[in-house]
């Protein structure tokens, strides 16, 4: 869906995966939400990487080792 969008859209448009996040939505355990936040502003600090794909939580480790 993100890969469509970006063909179409003359905007960055990509998806950002941090894995299954504790949320009480969510309610079955996972990441602390502020653990991965940083994820989130790194992915929009960067449209160039934002080209359709998934951005996930080994991407944001790699770039900010």
């Amino acid at each position: 869906l993100g890969a469509q969008f970006a063909a179409d859209c003359d905007q960055a448009v990509g998806c950002v995966d941090p894995g299954a996040v504790d949320t009480a939505l969510h309610g079955k355990g996972g990441r602390d939400p502020g653990d991965v936040a940083g994820l989130f502003t790194w992915a929009a600090a960067n449209p160039s990487d934002l080209d359709g794909g998934v951005l996930g939580l080994e991407d944001w480790k790699r770039a900010t080792a």
